[in-house]
């Protein structure tokens, strides 16, 4: 039975019988109104194996390369925190996994964590929990996103340095806040024109994501540790418990580790993006939690792996964090990377091309979560959850997809940009 939604949140209705083979419109979810046309639809092109590539490359396992969480391990704990806060966080993702992967398979939906919630709520709070859900959704939109292109552009800033660095004078071109701004920008617009795509072509895209995730993995981690001249012994990795209360204001263990345990929340993100493309994918009760445990697995597997590899190939423990280091203390990965190629090749520079690595695998990631994204905010616009949902909730006639919820997002994204403003110069 299908209902519009109204002042209760979001439509809850009974489950298709198939929901392998839904209707041709919106999976019984939604009664088309006359600002949608009946045979305008989505188009299901994506395989599972596409699905599955889809899910590994918006996890982007680099995340754990990326310099804010990385750093956050380190200064509240050294080497045997990143490694146990990485554990941890593969145990509690596991515990959400398995959850949405049993409510994807039993009922796949569009509206993906909102929908679940109004599901599964009581009766009486059904709307309420789909409400509630629907603003978290929102939420993260807002922050986690721009995270990423922020962190890929100071991942890029630094990659400039590097190529610049005179070790005669010991220093490189800098990139200044409105230059590092400007770089932001482009990649927002970037990012909106290639999730603007048809879903034949984001099947390439996924393709493509996988195929790229997994050279790099292992062209970055088992490369750098191959390279590196010497090697951590297992006792620096696993028993070194090193935190800097001067640093952090923290003086008892055990908070400092649960701070530490951010960075294993910030690696394992974006898993939940996936779902919204039910109605793009063919067999979603099978697509679906495949994909998110075979993601969720890869990444943990390959992703533990290579943060291992790179802990071992630490050549200076001390200048990880050091005003004095090439990356002022700020970029513990990419001093890392320098690290290696200096002991090896008497020159850092050779370790920009890993860098670039990193920095794709993060553009890949904004991509995916933008398209998850679009396909998100299309859906509680059809559900009339947000201002304009009779405008959002368009799907472009030549490219039947949810062109003007895409864009939306890349709205939202580029508002965040003045927080860059604060930044003097990012090394």
């Amino acid at each position: 039975m299908n209902s519009y939604a109204g002042r209760d949140g979001p439509a809850i209705m009974e489950q298709h019988p198939d929901p392998d083979n839904p209707p041709p419109r919106h999976d019984g979810t939604y009664i088309p109104t006359p600002e949608h046309t009946e045979n305008r639809t989505m188009v299901r092109c994506l395989t599972p194996l596409h699905i599955q590539g889809f899910a590994l490359s918006c996890y982007a396992w680099v995340y754990v390369f990326s310099d804010y969480p990385f750093r956050l391990a380190w200064i509240n704990g050294g080497p045997s925190a990143v490694v146990f806060t990485w554990l941890v966080g593969v145990l509690g993702t596991s515990a959400v996994i398995l959850s949405l992967a049993e409510v994807s398979s039993a009922c796949p939906n569009i509206g993906g964590l909102y929908y679940f919630s109004a599901r599964l709520a009581p009766q009486a709070y059904k709307g309420l929990a789909g409400f509630m859900t629907a603003s978290c959704n929102i939420a993260g939109i807002v922050t986690s996103i721009p995270y990423v292109i922020f962190q890929l552009a100071e991942l890029s800033a630094n990659i400039r340095y590097a190529l610049t660095y005179d070790t005669m004078t010991g220093e490189g071109q800098l990139t200044s806040s409105r230059e590092l701004t400007y770089l932001y920008l482009i990649i927002c617009l970037l990012v909106g024109i290639l999730a603007s795509a048809p879903s034949r072509i984001v099947a390439w895209y996924c393709s493509f994501g996988m195929f790229t995730n997994l050279v790099i993995f292992l062209s970055l981690s088992c490369t750098v540790l191959v390279i590196a001249p010497s090697h951590g012994t297992a006792s620096f990795v696993f028993r070194t418990w090193a935190p800097n209360p001067v640093a952090t204001g923290i003086t008892n263990d055990a908070f400092a580790f649960i701070v530490a345990c951010n960075m294993a929340l910030n690696t394992f993100s974006g898993y939940d993006a996936v779902i919204y493309m039910t109605e793009e994918c063919f067999r979603p009760t099978f697509a679906l939690p495949a994909a998110l445990w075979g993601s969720f697995l890869l990444v943990s597997g390959l992703g533990g792996v290579s943060l291992l590899m790179v802990l071992f190939s630490i050549q200076d423990p001390a200048q990880l964090l050091s005003a004095n280091a090439v990356f002022g203390g700020q970029s513990p990965v990419s001093q890392i990377l320098w690290d290696v190629m200096s002991a090896r090749f008497q020159s850092g520079r050779a370790a920009a091309p890993f860098m670039a690595l990193m920095a794709w695998s993060m553009f890949l990631s904004c991509l995916f979560l933008t398209i998850g994204a679009a396909r998100k905010v299309y859906a509680m616009s059809r559900d009339r959850l947000l201002l304009g949902s009779a405008f959002w909730s368009v799907l472009e006639p030549w490219l039947l997809i949810p062109l003007r919820s895409t864009w939306l997002v890349v709205i939202i994204m580029v508002s965040q940009s003045h927080s860059l403003g604060l930044i003097d110069a990012v090394v």
